[in-house]
């Protein structure tokens, strides 16, 4: 019984500061139509004691469930990728990530993915995942679907970091994935066992050669190699899932076909939307359960174009029309810099914030509107003096 009040103790103040941060007012005035897809906008609906409750009895029980379930898949993978063979005429020490799996061995990797990806899903609170087949043709009605083509890369929206568990249990991909996952405890094993493809975003070079590692595996795949498909999520980064970002080329470059599949989260008052990382991760495992529906298209798909460009805006099309979403023409640059000037500025200035609230709603028009300058301001420091000289004139 006392390691339940040591919990309470320790998990309740955590749960607090993590409400406290997501919900003290970030926007007072309208959000920039470039910033709207990274806005999380279902805070103001919370009801703040459920979250309470999760954590003291759902979270600690969910996080043992998604340790166990990573640690045990993370062994059956070492397992599973362990051993000398006898790979183009030479001599190698377990699976390499540019080796194709074995064939009595690929049947294993596939099963030992898909449970530890929905225990994982589990622990997060997906009870139930739904799955439905729509068709190309319900949302380009000319397209006739290729016949006999092996799936080599799949394209999908993307929400959260809980994703990749969906993808994982129906799909049992590699991803295209950040360089600095490989070095993460745990999941490293499990991206590299995978056979994930690393890029560093922010280097020309590392993108250029993640594009050839990707046409290399595709032509790998298309030969009859074990290798599973590529999931890339073309966005390059995540959104609250009611906008469409445009389309960077990996997937698209090479203009292979490409398999479509629509991550739809119900709105059941929360959002894995990964604003705050690992702390939206935790509040979400204290709510009761979530719902999702992956939405598979039939086939693959490969529109007549003459560029990647059009390849891409014909699939982002489709995937906006199938999950209502609009399409945005922001990106990872104005994901970072909405990070930058709401958060920043809140965490600096927060009770400057507070104390301004009343003056803006009852006082000055021209405070209200200087102050909805600062808050999306590009230069923060610049702005904090800004709004403390209006501050300063209108006492």
């Amino acid at each position: 019984m006392w390691l339940f009040y040591i919990w309470i103790i320790i998990i309740l103040p955590i749960v607090y500061n993590i409400l406290r941060k997501l919900t003290k007012p970030k926007l007072l005035v309208d959000a920039p139509e470039i910033y709207k897809p990274f806005h999380r906008i279902e805070t103001k609906d919370w009801q703040l004691w459920k979250f309470y409750v999760g954590a003291i009895f759902l979270l600690p029980i969910r996080l043992v469930l998604l340790y166990s379930s990573m640690i045990i898949t993370a062994i059956a993978m070492s397992i599973v990728s362990f051993g000398n063979f006898i790979i183009q005429n030479s001599f190698q020490i377990g699976l390499k990530r540019t080796h194709p799996w074995p064939k009595y061995r690929y049947w294993i990797f596939q099963w030992v993915v898909r449970i530890g990806a929905r225990m994982c899903a589990f622990s997060f609170g997906f009870v139930w995942i739904k799955k439905k087949i729509v068709q190309y043709k319900t949302y380009d009605k000319d397209y006739l679907v290729p016949q006999n083509q092996q799936e080599a890369i799949i394209v999908s929206n993307h929400v959260s970091m809980v994703d990749i568990y969906f993808c994982g249990y129906y799909f049992t991909p590699s991803f295209l994935s950040k360089k600095s996952v490989d070095k993460q405890f745990i999941v490293g094993t499990l991206a590299r066992a995978q056979k994930c493809i690393y890029v560093d975003r922010d280097n020309e070079n590392e993108r250029n050669e993640a594009l050839t590692r990707i046409h290399e595996r595709v032509e790998a795949i298309k030969q009859g190699k074990l290798f599973p498909p590529i999931y890339i999520f073309p966005e390059g980064t995540n959104t609250n899932g009611k906008y469409l970002l445009p389309f960077k080329k990996g997937a698209f470059e090479s203009m292979n076909p490409v398999k479509i599949v629509a991550l739809k989260y119900h709105d059941d008052g929360f959002s894995y939307f990964d604003q705050a990382g690992a702390q939206t991760l935790l509040l979400g495992m204290c709510r009761l359960y979530h719902n999702i529906t992956i939405l598979e298209f039939e086939g693959l798909y490969k529109p007549k174009c003459d560029t990647w460009e059009e390849f891409a805006e014909k699939t982002r099309d489709i995937l906006s029309k199938c999950l209502d979403a609009e399409k945005s023409n922001s990106g990872y640059r104005e994901y970072q810099q909405y990070m930058k000037d709401i958060y920043y500025i809140q965490t600096i200035c927060q009770d400057l914030f507070l104390n301004l609230n009343y003056l803006i709603q009852s006082q000055s028009n021209n405070l209200k509107q200087n102050y909805k300058k600062v808050l999306y301001s590009q230069q923060s420091n610049l702005c904090i003096h800004e709004m403390l000289s209006q501050l300063i004139q209108f006492w």
